[in-house]
């Protein structure tokens, strides 16, 4: 749970951090998200966007819970608030950075997720990023109903198509498609603390 970017101008620290803070008595309720900053599309004014994600990353802190984080042409002050934060349990979902532009962030335990924006033709930043993270830091997903990958783009993207976006990155890593996916499940099974 939490209130992402484009809508951080309705935010009430007062009034939704506290009624944030009450989904976590449910066993169900894993992580603090989707957060973050979005300087694409500016829905929400910058400070107010960076005051919103601050407030909920230290709620994340404060409940030792991961955050799911959204970053769109934000990454400076992604880094900074983090940094001023102190809390690096997180995934930067739908990842469409530069390597050098995370790789600080992933030493520090930052986990990096995928979606089918990796197979687009135009996407080799992403996928140089991708050939740089260490496979335990990576995590994949489809951002569904948003972009499908490939030959599915300009449908509605379902559940079902991250098996695509994991053969394509498993060949890209050069690894058997077992591998990379028992090593992402594993991940992400943990990094969820989806297991008991």
């Amino acid at each position: 749970v939490g209130m992402h970017p484009h809508h951080a101008i309705r935010f009430d620290a007062n009034k939704d951090l506290p009624f944030l803070r009450t989904f976590f008595s449910d066993p169900k309720c894993k992580a603090v998200g989707e957060i973050g900053l979005d300087y694409h599309y500016m829905q929400s004014p910058k400070e107010v966007q960076k005051e919103v994600f601050r407030s909920q990353l230290m709620l994340a802190k404060e409940l030792q819970v991961p955050a799911v984080v959204h970053c769109r042409e934000a990454i400076v002050d992604i880094r900074a608030i983090l940094e001023e934060v102190d809390y690096y349990n997180l995934v930067l979902h739908c990842c469409s950075e530069k390597w050098e532009d995370v790789v600080s962030l992933v030493e520090q335990g930052v986990h990096l997720s995928f979606t089918g924006i990796a197979l687009f033709p135009k996407s080799d930043i992403i996928r140089e990023t991708i050939r740089q993270c260490p496979l335990e830091k990576m995590m994949i997903e489809t951002d569904s109903p948003f972009l499908a990958p490939p030959p599915y783009r300009g449908k509605t993207n379902e559940p079902a198509f991250v098996r695509i976006i994991a053969e394509s990155i498993a060949s890209l890593k050069g690894l058997e498609f077992s591998v990379f996916t028992d090593t992402v499940r594993g991940t992400t099974e943990r990094f969820f603390r989806l297991l008991s």
